[in-house]
């Protein structure tokens, strides 16, 4: 049987949308052609039809896939606050949700670049609570902003037990000093 009839038309349609997008976000093939990042009006059209395809979606695979494009081309056009919002139209994200980790990283990292650096903190010691194997993927981010005043202390703060040992972890890692007083 054809795509069409076996009912998979939504995924090629998918992933005809991420090709096309691969220009805008994927890096550079060399370290020295650095481009600029995608203006807004450049990403535009294609956040609106990421947003338009997520609505009409029933599979929320496909739903969560096109909001992490929109978002992402929100986020790496300098949209951040944007990139959050349109987090929102996902719903509830659970760790069962597909690129649940890119989303939350994405969502880490709107929240640091747009100056809510504790919220974006947060965020990263709740991905490494969840799984510890997330660390070496938000290591650079939280080494970049762990150290803005007062930022680690708020997200330490209002962290669970798990999120405040991902902190300390992630914190011992950056920095030479041991803080020995957040131990006790």
């Amino acid at each position: 049987g054809s795509i069409e009839a076996s009912g998979q038309i939504e995924i090629l349609n998918y992933i005809l949308f991420a090709k096309e997008l691969e220009p805008l976000v994927l890096p550079p093939e060399s370290y020295w052609d650095r481009p600029e990042p995608p203006s807004g009006n450049k990403v535009e059209p294609f956040i609106q039809k990421g947003l338009k395809q997520a609505s009409l979606q029933k599979l929320r695979n496909l739903k969560v896939r096109y909001i992490y494009q929109a978002m992402r081309l929100a986020h790496y056009s300098g949209q951040h606050d944007r990139a959050i919002t349109i987090l929102g139209q996902a719903g509830d994200l659970n760790s069962s949700d597909p690129l649940y980790f890119r989303i939350r990283h994405l969502q880490a990292g709107a929240h640091l670049k747009s100056g809510k650096t504790s919220q974006g903190l947060g965020m990263l010691a709740k991905m490494a609570a969840a799984s510890p194997s997330q660390m070496s993927h938000i290591f650079l981010d939280f080494d970049r902003y762990w150290h803005k005043e007062g930022a680690y202390d708020a997200a330490f703060q209002a962290a669970s037990s798990d999120e405040r040992k991902a902190l300390i972890i992630l914190r011992f890692f950056s920095s030479p000093e041991p803080n020995l007083a957040l131990l006790k």
